[in-house]
């Protein structure tokens, strides 16, 4: 009976990345060392982009810590240094050079250089907000996930997939090739019940982190909580799991949130074809070697952000749950939450409406040796 449950919970959490028997970890869901405390220490809070307040914020930081945030209500790109003074706007919108069409899509840092994601376009800015240039995409019908560096980006569909399957490509800009990492399914009842509206926390996709020091990517498609570490040719070098249930949401809490994103909108039609479960995780990094994996949100639970850590190994390590100042919450958003060089920087909203980016310095578990 022990084999056969065993054997059971594997099959539930397996997508076709591998067959049962190369999960190699799996872990229940109680982490070895307990709860991680990452000590916030607030050092700013942004509220507005010189005279702009801030709408709907996405984050990313360069090296050098100089913030880049995509308000796609807004229309434009804004820079902060690192100690939160305002630099410039950017990227407003147009179709000449350094003009962005669509600012919904994600933009990415890689070094000191930012890439803003366009419809058919990815635009090139340096630290200072200065265009550079613009590549014409090489992917059409799917998604930047993630950049290797400025000639190679990890690519693939975020909801669309026929029949349930999708694939995740290594992308070269200067070669233009392109090559399958991956090709994986998406196991879930969103695919059997017809048109069905994608939405951040509910429909499943791909999520994928990359080890820049040791060229390893860990990817999952967070219907099921399984990561598979492959390298660049696609080799699975290791994978691992989490024996977590998926959390349920209720029917108001569903109509709540969509409210929220679109007041006024069909919203009693919509939630009858919701899923009424959340996905796991909307976002991975591999920080010091260790694996950050964000649980994911949507409709409940905006007071906190819970994120799992493991080891390279996939050893459950610690959990971590980071609860924002009394009278705040998380503002919903796929890019809400970012650790870069020892601080955290957090989107959030106060009980005014008011959104803000807040940067902490936080303290990390030990740094592996490597």
């Amino acid at each position: 009976m022990k084999e056969y449950a065993m054997i059971s919970i594997l099959l539930l959490l397996l997508t076709l990345f591998a067959s049962p028997a190369d999960v190699k970890t799996v872990n229940p869901d109680k982490p070895l060392n307990g709860a991680w405390d990452f000590k916030l220490e607030k050092t700013w809070t942004i509220d507005k982009a010189g005279k702009d307040a801030l709408a709907a914020p996405a984050i990313v930081v360069s090296d050098d810590g100089t913030v880049c945030v995509r308000d796609w209500k807004n229309r434009s790109y804004y820079l902060f240094n690192s100690s939160g003074a305002f630099k410039k706007a950017f990227g407003k919108p147009g179709e000449g050079p350094g003009e962005i069409r669509w600012h919904a899509l994600p933009s990415f840092a890689i070094h000191n250089t930012f890439i803003a994601a366009d419809m058919d376009r990815l635009h090139f800015f340096n630290h200072e907000g200065v265009f550079i240039k613009s590549i014409p995409h090489m992917f059409p019908g799917r998604e930047p996930l993630l950049f290797i560096d400025e000639d190679q980006l990890i690519a693939a569909p975020l909801f669309n997939f026929p029949e349930g399957k999708g694939n995740i490509y290594l992308c070269n800009l200067k070669t233009t090739e392109k090559k399958s990492i991956r090709e994986f399914t998406v196991d879930s009842h969103e695919n059997r019940r017809g048109p069905v509206p994608h939405l951040f926390g509910l429909s499943p996709m791909p999520v994928v982190g990359y080890d820049d020091a040791d060229r390893k990517l860990y990817v999952g498609v967070n219907d099921s909580y399984v990561i598979y570490v492959v390298d660049l040719k696609g080799n699975i070098l290791n994978t691992f799991s989490l024996d977590r249930k998926k959390r349920e949401i209720s029917v108001e809490a569903l109509k709540k949130q969509l409210d929220a994103i679109d007041p006024g909108g069909p919203n009693s039609e919509t939630v009858k074809l919701l899923p009424r479960e959340l996905t796991h995780f909307r976002k991975i990094q591999i920080i010091n070697g260790l694996v950050y994996v964000f649980q994911d949100n949507f409709g409940i639970n905006w007071d906190n952000q819970q994120i799992d850590i493991f080891s390279p190994e996939g050893k459950y390590l610690y959990r971590s749950v980071i609860k924002p100042d009394n009278g705040s919450h998380i503002y919903f958003s796929p890019n809400n939450f970012l650790i870069k060089n020892g601080h955290m920087y957090a989107v959030l909203e106060d009980a005014e409406g008011e959104i803000v980016i807040v940067k902490y310095k936080i303290t990390l578990p030990e740094e592996l040796s490597r």
